[in-house]
């Protein structure tokens, strides 16, 4: 197995560089019938998720999209795979944006009480952040 870096994903969605999306695309199928996987780091998928909505100015829908696409892939195996399923899926962290969703699941698969924060929005969105 190998992992992908920020950059791997960024091309796959944004499709801003074609030959580089090629490239992704070739590599996806070559691990997919080789039944391969990639690996995804958190820190690749939080980066990916800043990226996309500081850079090419994606709102919260459309990165969720992303991520769930791909955690749906099987050319891909996530780290922390149950914390991005809750971020997704849990009805405590649908009001969150994605990012701080995927930062309180993964704060309570770690069996966290709480994520401490100074975000007020965050606190007001979800009781899985409270405010210091």
């Amino acid at each position: 197995m190998n992992a992908v870096d920020t950059n791997i994903l960024l091309r796959f969605f944004t499709r801003d560089d074609p030959a580089q999306h090629a490239e992704v695309r070739s590599l996806l199928a070559h691990t997919e019938a080789a039944g391969d996987r990639l690996f995804v780091s958190v820190l690749a998928l939080a980066e990916t998720l800043w990226t996309l909505r500081t850079q090419y100015r994606w709102n919260d829908v459309r990165c969720r999209a992303a991520l769930r696409e791909i955690a749906d892939m099987a050319a891909f195996t996530l780290d922390h795979a149950s914390a991005v399923a809750s971020a997704l899926n849990d009805p405590r962290l649908q009001r969150l944006d994605v990012a701080d969703a995927l930062i309180a699941s993964i704060g309570m698969e770690a069996g966290c009480d709480s994520t401490l924060t100074f975000d007020k929005a965050a606190a007001r969105s979800s009781n899985q952040f409270e405010l210091l």
